[in-house]
């Protein structure tokens, strides 16, 4: 959805990310199902809206902000 959207988002491979995936889909071997449904529909709800991509337009680059909070 981002790739049609135009935008790039790098932080979705880092390796806690993918961790966490992993983690989840372990704890429930069914989750990958809800979650296709779910990403499906989001998916649909947003191109029926026009989010979808400008070929004219470059691509955005989204870079990940740090989620740590620092006291």
């Amino acid at each position: 959805m981002c790739a049609n959207c135009g935008y790039s988002y790098i932080g979705a491979q880092s390796p806690a990310y993918l961790d966490n995936w992993l983690k989840a889909l372990k704890a429930d071997n069914r989750a990958i199902f809800s979650i296709a449904s779910y990403a499906s529909q989001a998916a649909d709800w947003l191109l029926q809206r026009g989010h979808g991509v400008d070929e004219t337009a470059p691509a955005v680059e989204v870079q990940k902000v740090d989620d740590e909070i620092s006291d």
